[in-house]
């Protein structure tokens, strides 16, 4: 090919020098063909090598395009996908930190409802006994004699130290909670704590003009051995809860027991012609102090009956309630003792005794106070 390029070259000048000469200087058309021919075979070559080399350059630019994503893919993982989870659990400690603020709220609250409400109910425990010692106390002045006066000094002492016993018992809310309460048992006496649970409680009624009845049975013995003192809280909060929801009608107090050889199943059961309780409130009135339910089902004495229920299951004993809306409630406590060894003395005579006939006390034949 390179000498038919060279003759074709040194022709094609000698004609634009000389002139064409037909005769001499004609080229042989098959050595233009085959030139022609030649020419074509090599831009064919070049094109195809050219094509080649651009699809090579196109799967270069591809590779490195896809290299380029794949490295942003890596840097998304490696460096925004941390500070995504900073953010997601930034924001999830802050609504965290919203639910305890929320929380804080509501309890705050609810302490508020319940600082309320045990000063309503505390008002009430506190002037029960104070009202049964001024009652004595007036008694006391109006009497002439002086066993009689002396007897009812010694009630008005009695409820003073009933006072004293309703300041202890909120100490107790706390220690029951916690789980600290204890049982401490000894001998006592079981006319004593009737009578110094009811002396103050029939002077509120004969003030309300309320009928108290008193049912107590002969066969109780007279001493005792147990959890004396948790007994007389347990009839104190049942009494004072009965006197502070009726207006009018009746209180009813009743006692017995079945002997089982040296041990005594004492059944006291405290009735009442008042408000009465719902179904939802009977469901809830022996739980913890709780202002939300307090609130929600019932204003009633939470603290009293709370305690009642805690210090019978600390006694081994069994609480039960009947109540019927607008009608009144019965509770029954059975709680077991033991006899005591050595009997005890009476300090003082029955308030019962002593009490003005015209007093609305219906006593039955089987009255021991």
């Amino acid at each position: 090919m390179n000498s038919d390029i060279i003759d074709f070259i040194f022709w094609a000048r000698r004609t634009v020098e000389f002139g064409f000469d037909a005769t001499l200087d004609e080229m042989p058309f098959s050595t233009i063909e085959r030139l022609m021919t030649k020419l074509n075979s090599g831009v064919d070559t070049f094109e195809a090598a050219a094509n080649n080399n651009l699809v090579k350059l196109e799967w270069v630019v591809t590779v490195l395009t896809i290299a380029m994503i794949i490295a942003l893919i890596a840097q998304l993982i490696y460096v925004f996908n941390p500070l995504q989870r900073l953010i997601t659990t930034a924001i999830a400690q802050l609504s965290s930190e919203k639910e305890t603020a929320r929380k804080l709220k509501e309890q705050a609250e609810f302490a508020s409802e319940a600082k309320t409400l045990f000063m309503q109910n505390m008002s009430h425990e506190l002037r029960t006994p104070l009202n049964g010692l001024f009652g004595m106390l007036e008694l006391a002045i109006e009497q002439e004699g002086v066993i009689a006066k002396d007897t009812l000094i010694r009630n008005a002492k009695r409820s003073g130290n009933q006072l004293l016993r309703i300041i202890n018992e909120i100490l107790d809310i706390s220690a029951i909670e916690n789980r600290e309460h204890t049982v401490k048992n000894s001998n006592f006496s079981i006319t004593q704590i009737f009578d110094e649970c009811l002396s103050p409680i029939a002077i509120i009624c004969d003030q309300k003009h309320i009928q108290l009845e008193m049912d107590i049975s002969e066969a109780i013995p007279e001493n005792l051995y147990g959890a004396g003192n948790k007994l007389r809280q347990i009839i104190n909060n049942l009494l004072n809860n009965a006197v502070k929801y009726t207006d009018h009608g009746t209180i009813s107090f009743k006692a017995h027991c079945q002997l089982q050889q040296e041990n005594v199943l004492l059944s006291i059961e405290i009735a009442d012609t008042g408000i009465g309780m719902t179904k939802d409130q009977q469901s809830v009135i022996f739980s913890d102090y709780s202002p939300e339910d307090l609130t929600k089902h019932y204003n009633r004495a939470g603290l009293g009956l709370n305690i009642v229920s805690e210090l019978t299951t600390l006694m081994d004993g069994e609480l039960k309630l009947h109540s019927e809306y607008g009608r009144g409630s019965k509770f029954t406590i059975i709680v077991p003792f033991a006899l005591a060894k050595a009997p005890l003395s009476r300090n003082s005579k029955s308030l019962i005794s002593i009490i003005n006939t015209t007093s609305p006390i219906k006593k039955s034949p089987s009255l021991m106070i």
